[in-house]
């Protein structure tokens, strides 16, 4: 499979080079945004991605998703954290999704991902999947969550190049086939690969912490977690935090 990689040394966040690149070319493609550095690399809601330079792999991944509508989006967010899972099994153990879409490696985040999309009435015409995957770098600042990489993993280095090639694919065979029959495989999925599931953790929404269960995710992807008095609630990714 062809696949065109546009790469720089530095730029500001690949997201948003990626979605630069669809609105001046009109691009209708797959393609690749890579950098070896990212000054302002973005995470989920308001946190940044802190890498270190030319060490890890930093991509956004275009694509073109058949007949999606908005309501599914979830969907790629799960087919997303499937695929960073694929990548990173290959040899490793303990490789888990934190929802919505961390990657978890022995508890500690090796990746995080951000999904930006772009609509034409009901349906999603793209998606912008950045990726950052902690390869080669083996120092890190302190997080709430210890952060880990492929070479602490593993004791090997490893090419980042090499590395967003097999997201890419990875990416694209799941993508290519998403259709409405296969989602609740997906989902299926989805968690059985997902942390804490089943096991009561501690949690944050508007700075008060409480334990719960997670029981699984709606077709919204919202969280759907037991309260310690029997009931089901349900919230989404901006409303509560996992602290375990």
């Amino acid at each position: 499979m062809d696949i065109k990689i546009f790469h720089y040394e530095e730029i500001n966040s690949t997201n948003l080079q990626a979605s630069a690149l669809l609105s001046s070319f009109k691009i209708r493609e797959p393609f690749v945004v890579s950098a070896a550095y990212q000054t302002s690399g973005k995470g989920q809601g308001s946190h940044a991605w802190i890498s270190e330079a030319g060490q890890n792999a930093l991509a956004s991944f275009v694509f073109f998703p058949p007949q999606l509508k908005l309501e599914d989006n979830f969907y790629l967010s799960m087919l997303a954290s499937l695929a960073v899972q694929d990548v990173l099994l290959s040899g490793n153990k303990g490789i888990q999704i934190k929802w919505p879409n961390d990657i978890l490696a022995d508890g500690k985040k090796i990746a995080g991902i951000l999904i930006e999309n772009s609509l034409l009435g009901k349906y999603i015409v793209h998606t912008i999947i950045g990726i950052g995957l902690n390869v080669n770098q083996t120092i890190f600042p302190e997080f709430d969550r210890p952060a880990t990489s492929l070479r602490l993993l593993t004791g090997k280095e490893a090419e980042p190049e090499e590395i967003i090639k097999q997201l890419h694919v990875r990416l694209f065979e799941r993508i290519r086939l998403l259709k409405s029959n296969s989602f609740e495989a997906l989902k299926k999925e989805y968690l059985t690969n997902l942390y804490m599931l089943n096991q009561e953790a501690e949690y944050m929404k508007d700075n008060q912490t409480f334990k719960a269960r997670i029981e699984g995710i709606d077709s919204f992807g919202r969280l759907i977690l037991q309260m310690p008095d029997g009931r089901r609630k349900m919230f989404d990714a901006r409303d509560v935090r996992l602290l375990d």
